[in-house]
């Protein structure tokens, strides 16, 4: 008995491999940027000639991708677009090489259509296919026996129609999709996933040290992989930018520098680079377009911004730390070959390895900057807070202090030496920069006032009109001293402040 590929394999091979119907955006271009790769290699499209555009017609309820790379000869078509899970593309060199993305429209939309043309021939083929009458096929309770190729035959249709000779392209049309579908026609949602998945360039305009990440990928022998995909007649970028909003969602955090870290393979080739973004480091970054380390190779994005959460420790609360970050690692081992959702890498021995090597940055640098960072903003505080404190005291000193008040000041101080020598410390144990000459500067004020505190015999008296005699000043700094034991600090000062103030005023009544 013949051995037979029955026809729901077709159903797993496009609506159930994907649980994000938007994919399909991705399957189509990275077919394109293979067929434009081709077109140049064979000196059809000088680099950077290509294009892929994107457009959706919400009104027709209609998506439709067109790229001018190398097209398909016609007497290729049949095989070529109606095989199931066959390609003869090279999985090293190449995006799509499975034989099954072209198929991920399948389930969303009516009607599936392939127009192509290679150059040299003087025609375009086109294949349909009718999705309503596939997806009745499909049903359980039809035409079980049903085979795969059998059901291909019967829901796609090819003819030819005349075409110009020079003309080289891919074009796919889906068309009629139902409101279960809706989000594959919402331009805005759409574009936003391209900018994170798609291969296009940084917008350098809007953050000019992105260009460091092809300086270095060019330094490291590795072409960027760039294309022109238009959506919409709209030009797409990554989505990268210096502003970007973390902590709570008003606070501004801006990229200061890019930071990179590569690893080479036992041949000594470029295993991957990867780069990050370092802010402030004020939190979790809000935006979920940009937030995150991800993963790209032949620079379309494999997975989402939670792909690695695993590579920065085995807790939600070290996992979470991924999305403090932005950035991308751009793999290059032929051994680490994307999975058929390619939601991640194929679980082999180059994957361990690859994991192992990040976790490097991951779990040894990238894990411990947000906890260092918050440590030093505590450090800053303390430093600060000391130094508007000692401002204070100092004022405070010229001003006079009674018995009590000194040995408030010198608490203090010595609480404030006590700070700044912790600070010290610290830094001295984790071997970080530290501003030491300002906390020395600091130590010094603070024994300076200490000295200061002990020494005076300024009880406030100073501030009292000199038309009062030595008795009253004396009697004023018993009573001083008395308000200094008996109320809060803040209301003591206070009190004595006013006293102070209306014995001027009766000073100067006097004289009058």
């Amino acid at each position: 008995m013949a051995r037979v590929v029955g026809k729901n394999v077709l159903e797993s091979l496009t609506t159930g491999m994907y649980s994000d119907s938007r994919i399909i955006y991705r399957e189509y271009i990275q077919n394109s940027t293979d067929a434009i790769d081709k077109a140049i290699n064979k000196g059809v499209l000088m680099k950077g000639e290509g294009i892929v555009r994107i457009n959706i017609n919400q009104n027709k309820r209609e998506i439709s991708f067109r790229d001018n790379g190398i097209g398909i000869p016609a007497r290729e078509v049949y095989n070529k677009l109606g095989d199931i899970g066959k390609s003869d593309k090279d999985f090293k060199e190449q995006r799509g090489f499975r034989g099954i993305g072209r198929l991920g429209g399948l389930g969303y939309c009516d009607e599936l259509t392939f127009i192509t043309s290679y150059p040299g021939e003087n025609k375009k083929t086109i294949t349909v296919w009718d999705c309503i009458q596939l997806r009745k096929l499909l049903l359980p309770n039809i035409e079980k026996d049903l085979d795969v190729i059998e059901l291909v035959n019967r829901v796609t249709e090819d003819s030819t129609e005349s075409e110009k000779i020079d003309e080289h392209y891919f074009e796919v049309i889906l068309t009629g999709f139902g409101k279960e579908n809706e989000s594959l026609l919402d331009v805005d949602q759409i574009k936003k996933y391209l900018t994170q998945v798609a291969p296009v360039p940084y917008n350098c305009q809007m953050f000019a040290d992105l260009k460091k990440i092809n300086e270095k990928l060019i330094s490291l022998g590795k072409k960027p992989e760039e294309y022109k995909i238009v959506l919409n007649n709209e030009n797409i970028f990554k989505p990268y930018r210096r502003a970007v909003f973390a902590g709570n969602q008003k606070d501004k955090d801006f990229i200061k520098e890019l930071e990179f870290f590569e690893e080479f393979n036992d041949n000594n080739e470029l295993f991957f680079l990867g780069w990050y973004g370092l802010t402030n480091l004020k939190g979790q970054i809000k935006e979920d377009d940009i937030n995150g380390i991800r993963l790209r190779k032949h620079n379309i994005q494999i997975g989402d911004n939670h792909t690695l959460d695993s590579f920065f420790g085995n807790n939600a609360s070290y996992q979470r730390l991924n999305r403090w970050y932005v950035g991308e690692i751009f793999v290059f081992d032929e051994e680490l070959i994307p999975n058929a959702r390619r939601d991640n890498f194929e679980q082999n021995v180059a994957y361990k390895i690859f994991k192992q090597k990040v976790e490097k940055t991951t779990r040894e640098i990238l894990c411990k900057l947000p906890y260092q960072s918050s440590q030093e903003r505590s450090d800053n505080k303390i430093i600060k807070n000391t130094e508007k404190e000692l401002i204070s005291i100092e004022r405070e000193i010229a001003e006079g202090v009674t018995t009590t008040s000194k040995n408030r000041l010198q608490d203090k101080l010595t609480k404030h030496e006590k700070d700044v020598n912790r600070v010290i410390t610290r830094i001295e144990k984790t071997g970080e920069k530290g501003t030491r000459k300002l906390q020395n500067d600091l130590l010094n004020k603070i024994e300076e006032l200490k000295e200061k505190v002990g020494t005076t015999r300024n009880y406030k008296i100073n501030k009292i009109p000199t038309s009062y005699s030595k008795e009253v000043r004396n009697v004023l700094k018993i009573v001083f001293e008395v308000i200094d034991i008996h109320l809060p600090e803040g209301q003591a000062q206070e009190l004595q402040d006013r006293i102070i103030e209306s014995l001027k005023s009766k000073g100067k009544k006097n004289e009058n």
